[in-house]
């Protein structure tokens, strides 16, 4: 018998009415339940997503520039000015060409920053392009356009070129706390310090110093050990013929040359890599030059200067090659 017969038509449409509003109360309540349940689960998802950039919430920075004056970022810029073309090669490294308005006539790598807008460089800057690209922080390692661009009302920040690898390093990281994209500059920086502390450690038993002319220019102009490059050569572990010089980029005589006897000659001014440089064949026919070490053995490199005249990332790449042609017999292996 149904459960429905002793109750009258009435009953029986009451009872289903019950049924309904019952049916209609659980399915709400479960609806509330699967709804909960989505949102934890989403924040779980959220939670187990990598970070974007911007690694964190941005905090105001103070940075003091070269004249010893405080900069202030409140907030992250997003239209930059790079006067220098390390600093170019930093922002790209840390995947901010996108914020690159515009750039040095000097800043040609990579090849993508070729086609960013030139404002001049620290002989002939371009004031008002600089204007129409309405930067909001330009960043210049001379001093020459600083005080014009603050009458302007744009920001600038003025650091002298880094002097040193460590300083390098500093700058990457301090470009990486301005930015917001603090992962990124420490990943690249931890990556060129464990680098470099593989060859420190390759060289720890070297003695016998390799003494290295390494040249600027046909002019005879050099790396002395208060350079930029002259910090490498040391950490390389080579003798530098210039030392004793307080100049960084001291020009030397032919005498001081071949008295010194180099036993590597690094052209840095090489035909290989400058319009206009000098050819290995151009080196071993200068006068007087036919009894250095390095033209006899035939240890006369050509080098891309801009590797480690330039004191940026790719330093390290050229610290690598210069390891390569000095010690091959240590890091015929190097790959990297």
């Amino acid at each position: 018998m149904s459960e429905y017969t002793t109750l009258g038509f009435q009953g029986v449409i009451n009872l289903m009415n019950i049924k309904i509003q019952t049916k209609k109360i659980l399915v709400a309540y479960m609806c509330v339940i699967l709804m909960i349940f989505s949102v934890i689960a989403c924040d779980q998802e959220k939670s187990n997503l990598p970070s974007e950039s911007p690694n964190n919430a941005y905090e105001a920075i103070t940075v003091i520039d070269s004249r010893g004056r405080e900069i202030i970022f409140e907030a992250p810029p997003k239209r930059i000015i790079s006067l220098s073309p390390a600093h170019t090669e930093i922002l790209y490294k840390l995947e901010l060409e996108a914020d690159l308005v515009g750039t040095d006539t000097f800043s040609d790598f990579p090849s993508e920053a070729q086609s960013k807008p030139k404002v001049g460089d620290a002989f002939n800057i371009n004031l008002e392009a600089i204007a129409e690209l309405e930067p909001d922080l330009v960043y210049t390692t001379f001093d020459t356009p600083v005080a014009a661009l603050e009458d302007m009302g744009i920001k600038v920040l003025y650091l002298f070129a880094a002097k040193d690898i460590q300083g390098v390093i500093e700058n990457i990281a301090l470009m990486g706390s301005i930015t917001n994209r603090q992962n990124e500059a420490k990943n690249i920086t931890t990556s060129m310090e464990k680098r470099i502390e593989s060859i420190r450690s390759s060289l720890a038993d070297k003695d016998v110093r390799e003494r290295i002319y390494y040249e600027l220019d046909p002019g005879l102009y050099t790396a002395g050990p208060e350079s930029f490059i002259g910090d490498i050569l040391d950490l390389l572990k080579t003798h530098n013929i210039s030392e004793g010089t307080s100049n960084p980029y001291p020009q030397l005589s032919q005498e001081i040359i071949i008295e010194s006897d180099p036993t590597i000659i690094i052209l840095g001014d090489s035909a290989k890599y400058l319009t206009g440089g000098i050819t290995v064949a151009e080196v071993k026919d200068r006068p007087s030059w036919h009894n250095i070490s390095a033209i006899k053995s035939g240890r006369i490199y050509p080098f891309n200067d801009s590797l480690i005249s330039r004191p940026g990332p790719r330093i390290i790449d050229g610290i690598d090659q210069l390891a390569l042609l000095i010690y091959p017999e240590i890091f015929q292996d190097i790959t990297r």
